[in-house]
């Protein structure tokens, strides 16, 4: 399989970004009970470049509603938010409430409508990029029907743009993504700011996975296309540089919050805090760890960006070996 990685394109407006980029994210899914408006205020500062936010925590959390992004982002632009529409947090808060870990009167409802009322009161000034609602309990169709509801969002909200976030039409029968049956419709995909997929619907193995973003990057060049890929999840040394490779361009995650990265892999928190930080066990010593993350991260969208210049994969680093075994293991060939 051939080595999909490009420069491409954001935009925004009159804002452009170029790719790859690496967003940290911040969720009330990272690292629970601690307060998700406390873990954006200790590590916001050390952030340069985009950040991925819910709209569900911003709802469901009156302090962080309250955080002013504006302020702390646009210092470093040209940046933006990217506000996820909130699956990913209803669906934890269900299966929470299914299993009694949190009571009946802590739960948190999550509707279309919620949605648009977080976004109806972000501000307009603040480059934004909304991703399409989804409704992980029910499915969200066909993806004709989901193309169409992106495209009455960014109808809605003509100051933001729309990233497509592309949904197995019907999850309990077929949880996987088919790269074939989205061929038909890429024409379509243009009309959007970035096309986004989440790792685990993308295959059940590494191999199938690169195996996809390969062919919808192909699918999208052969109508012409350089909208950017996203891949929700798997922002880390090994899986990012290898999901980069085979097409896609940006990557976010919740391992920086709830990892360490160490010798170009995430290891176990607890492990690198107390041999790193054998004085201090306590909450500085994990925010610390994240500050740390956050340059790892940046230190990775520059070697990506090196790949480019330099089509050697050893620009890498530390995970540069594993990178080719991987990659010779899932396709024969060699990087």
């Amino acid at each position: 399989m051939k080595v999909q990685a490009r420069r491409r394109e954001i935009r925004l407006g009159s804002v452009i970004l170029p790719t790859p980029l690496v967003v940290p994210s911040f969720s009330s899914r990272a690292k629970p009970p601690t307060p998700l408006s406390e873990i954006v205020r200790g590590a916001m500062p050390t952030i340069v470049g985009p950040v991925l936010i819910s709209a569900y925590d911003v709802a469901h959390e009156p302090e962080l509603s309250g955080f002013d992004f504006r302020q702390e982002i646009v210092s470093a632009a040209p940046t933006f938010v990217l506000m996820d529409s909130g699956g990913y947090e209803s669906l934890w808060n269900r299966k929470a409430r299914q299993a009694k870990l949190v009571e009946g009167s802590d739960a948190r409802s999550w509707s279309r409508e919620l949605h648009r009322r977080v976004l109806s009161k972000w501000p307009i000034d603040l480059p934004t990029i909304a991703v399409t609602f989804d409704t992980p309990e029910r499915g969200s169709g066909s993806l004709e029907r989901q193309i169409a509801a992106g495209l009455e969002l960014a109808a809605r909200y003509p100051y933001m743009s729309v990233e497509l976030l592309i949904k197995p039409p019907q999850p309990s029968r077929q949880p996987f993504l088919d790269a074939a049956q989205i061929a038909p419709h890429a024409k379509e995909l243009g009309k959007f700011a970035m096309i986004g997929v989440t790792e685990d619907e993308i295959g059940p193995s590494m191999t199938t996975r690169l195996t996809f973003l390969s062919q919808l990057r192909t699918t999208l060049e052969d109508a012409g296309l350089e909208v950017p890929i996203h891949v929700f999840g798997g922002l880390e040394p090994i899986m990012t540089p290898l999901y980069f490779l085979a097409g896609a361009d940006v990557f976010d995650g919740l391992s920086w919050l709830r990892y360490a990265y160490s010798d170009g892999r995430s290891v176990y928190a607890k492990s690198v805090v107390a041999s790193d930080y054998p004085n201090d066990l306590g909450p500085d010593a994990y925010q610390e760890m994240r500050r740390r993350n956050v340059r790892t991260l940046t230190d990775l969208q520059i070697s990506m960006q090196q790949y480019l210049l330099k089509r050697d994969v050893a620009v890498f680093g530390p995970a540069a070996h594993r990178l080719t075994a991987t990659w010779a293991a899932a396709f024969e060939e060699t990087l």
